[in-house]
């Protein structure tokens, strides 16, 4: 047994109140002399004696008390490891079949890796937490064993290879997900003095497609809305809308031309989540030779198609948990009802015990 809250056993010192009040209110022994007083030799002369009366409600109180004092300390026993269990946890990115398919293991308790840990019986979400793992490694007995089912690519990740507190069997299913890889799509929005400049971007758009990093371009006017699955929003000409800086305050990437402040060559300014490319000139050879120089087109796909946040997507192989030595934390059961119990017995005995008829004690 052990207490979460050692400094409440220092109410164990009340137990000295009790042995002190038994020891003030004792009955004081009256010495009355008689006649034949001084025949009496001095062995046979009553002492003072320090007797404790009724010595069974001391023992009573000092129970109460002592019992008082752990249920302040919140006493807990350390619980049965009980039988070895085997524990499978699928990634919502998968669906059960696969999961099955991937691993025969009866007897095993299988769960989704998601919030609550459900069954594999019930639907699961597909969101994707990291921080879960550790969760569940933590409510583990440190005797079960943990198995984990993740799909080639895994999403929703924090930067960090898990570290758990055992070795984890990770079994890499292949065939999904389900998206399949697509070249980036470029939103152009432009006015009606943007001509030229398109025809710059089909120019660059044939340079990528000839170096074998193809993009897909969705040109339109200004006014049309922002695909979702933009990864950069090319503005050709004015001020970006609303619905352009809610994009990019959202972790999009714009590239302003003709603005009223920029630079040459491109340099990156946050804004929000996202970040901004300006430049005072139109995207035009003419304009900005720039453009015209060689290898202008590679650096400009990897300057703008560079992700603005940290990629929430990596191979599963490369994110197995390592086993850390992280301190052990025993499982453990509080006792707080059988010391209730227990004190609601002694407060009643006591009570009863203070209540019984006093008698003197005969020495």
């Amino acid at each position: 047994m052990s207490v979460l809250f050692p400094l409440g056993l220092l109410a164990l010192g009340a137990l000295a109140l009790p042995i002190v009040l038994h020891l003030l209110r004792r009955p004081e022994d009256r010495i009355v002399p008689f006649a034949a007083w001084r025949y009496l030799s001095r062995a046979g002369l009553p002492r003072e004696r320090v007797h404790i009366r009724r010595w069974l409600l001391l023992v009573l109180r000092l129970l109460l008390i002592a019992t008082l004092a752990l249920l302040v300390a919140m006493p807990v026993r350390q619980a049965d490891a009980g039988p070895k269990l085997q524990w499978v946890l699928v990634s919502p990115q998968l669906s059960a079949e696969a999961a099955h398919a991937a691993l025969n293991r009866p007897g095993a308790q299988w769960r989704w890796l998601q919030a609550g840990f459900p069954s594999l019986d019930e639907p699961s979400s597909p969101a994707t937490d990291p921080g879960l793992l550790r969760e569940f490694d933590a409510q583990l007995a440190a005797t079960d064993l943990l198995t984990v089912i993740v799909p080639e690519q895994l999403s929703g990740l924090d930067a960090v290879r898990p570290e758990l507190s055992r070795e984890v069997e990770w079994i890499v299913v292949s065939g999904e997900p389900t998206e399949t890889r697509q070249a980036p799509l470029v939103v152009v929005r432009h006015d009606h003095a943007a001509a030229v400049e398109l025809g710059t971007l089909e120019a660059l758009r044939s340079a990528w497609q000839a170096a074998g990093k193809p993009v897909n371009f969705d040109i339109a006017a200004q006014s049309q809305a922002i695909d979702a699955r933009a990864q950069l929003l090319v503005w050709l000409g004015g001020e970006p809308d609303a619905e352009a800086l809610r994009w990019v305050r959202e972790g999009g990437t714009l590239l302003r031309t003709r603005a009223s402040e920029g630079a040459w060559p491109l340099r990156e300014a946050p804004f929000g989540q996202g970040r901004i490319f300006s430049i005072t000139t139109a995207l035009d050879p003419a304009a900005t030779p720039g453009v015209a120089d060689a290898g202008f087109a590679a650096q400009l796909r990897e300057d703008l198609l560079r992700p603005a946040r940290p990629p929430d997507r990596a191979d599963a192989q490369g994110l197995k948990p390592v086993r850390a030595e992280l301190p052990a934390i025993p499982r453990s059961e509080p006792i707080d009802d059988w010391l209730i119990w227990i004190a609601l017995a002694l407060f009643l005995a006591e009570r009863a015990g203070a209540a019984w008829p006093k008698r003197r004690a005969h020495d």
